[in-house]
């Protein structure tokens, strides 16, 4: 993990890929994990094939080193997918997958996820199999486990012997997903618990605590017209890392993104507009409804006109491609009128805040 400031989960949508197209960091500060989701369906694609994420995934993270895995959310899997995470023969196709991939030298290098499905009647005969495959054309591969998920030192326990064995770099993701304001505490005393049981079974594991504190909807626990929120993950990689000093644990999050999508959801009465502003330590909003008669650009242009003269707007941050966004709007311009468009903003000045703090820290 050499040289990485900073681990982005990213799940494949138009939003996130729109963000992290319009980054202007160096790429290379990042460790990538790519969650593999179906790609926009259409009357000529009914399915989502993944070739279309695929294609802009190798253009953004050309010559980068990437962490790839498949997403769990049935609403974003698709019969690809779903083919990938097939058991049978040490999950033959998506070793295939992986190898393929590797063999088109689009990427640095590529750190494969482990995969387990527990519909598999010989779970432990296959992820094995699958795991002595991986470490001998992988230099590195990752075990990516929810905090709510005790079963995984029992995997641990199986595949100790294939990694220690090998050369092969071993990673441990700790996902603790969605972190209410609240709950932030026991979070991190279960992700200390985890890491020391998972070293004291294979010691060279390098760990990485990824999560979010952004809601899903903002209205359910923000006021109507504006609100803040603080960036509780990065609370909780903090106490963590101290807990386990000197070990280093590689801070990571969803890029402000709630890990429960929208995707299904159809707003048929439209939407509220808002726009967020990410800052080093907490994301800011504006809302405001739409009149009767008005249209979302000229709700849009109202908001940033507000935002832009809030004393914490980062008017430093300019050469930032989302904080740009927000000023072009006040200006008139209207960049975007989708809520969609208005993710990528928060996220894309999300991750170059969240680069500029750890920089600070190194």
């Amino acid at each position: 993990m050499k040289n990485k400031l900073y681990a982005l989960l990213l799940k494949t949508g138009d939003a996130e890929l729109k963000a992290v197209e319009n980054l202007k960091i160096d790429l290379d500060e990042i460790f990538p994990i790519i969650e593999l989701t179906r790609g926009r369906r259409s009357k000529n694609d009914k399915i989502g094939y993944i070739e279309k994420r695929l294609s802009k995934i190798k253009e953004v993270f050309k010559n980068c080193h990437i962490c790839i895995d498949l997403t769990t959310n049935s609403s974003l899997s698709n019969e690809e997918i779903d083919n990938l995470y097939s058991y049978v023969n040490g999950y033959q196709n998506w070793f295939d997958f992986l190898v393929s991939l590797k063999e088109e030298n689009c990427f640095n290098s590529i750190t494969p996820t482990i995969l387990v499905n527990t519909d598999d009647p010989n779970v432990e005969q296959n992820l094995l199999f699958q795991v002595d495959k991986l470490v001998s054309e992988f230099d590195s591969i990752v075990y990516r486990n929810s905090l709510a998920d005790d079963a995984c030192y029992e995997d641990i326990e199986l595949i100790k012997n294939s990694i220690l064995s090998s050369k092969c770099k071993f990673y441990f993701i700790i996902d603790c997903e969605y972190i209410a304001p609240g709950g932030w505490v026991s979070f991190a005393e279960k992700a200390e618990s985890r890491i020391r049981k998972v070293r004291a079974i294979i010691d060279k594991t390098q760990f990485i605590i990824v999560s979010t504190s952004f809601p899903n909807n903002v209205a359910e626990i923000g006021k109507v017209d504006q609100d803040t929120f603080g960036l509780i993950e990065i609370a909780l990689h903090r106490e963590v890392s101290q807990k386990m000093s000197p070990l280093k644990i590689l801070y990571g999050d969803y890029g402000s993104i709630n890990p429960i999508r929208n995707d299904e959801v159809i707003m048929s009465r439209g939407w509220v507009p808002r726009i967020d502003v990410a800052l080093p330590m907490e994301i800011f909003y504006y809302r405001q409804k739409r009149g009767k008669e008005g249209v979302y650009s000229d709700t849009y242009y109202i908001i940033a006109i507000n935002i832009v003269r809030d004393r914490r707007f980062p008017k430093d941050f300019k050469s930032n491609w989302g904080i740009r966004q927000i000023i072009n709007c006040a200006d008139g311009y209207s960049p975007g009128s989708t809520p969609s468009f208005w993710i990528s903003v928060r996220m894309n000045t999300h991750i170059e805040q969240q680069i500029t703090r750890l920089k600070s820290m190194a």
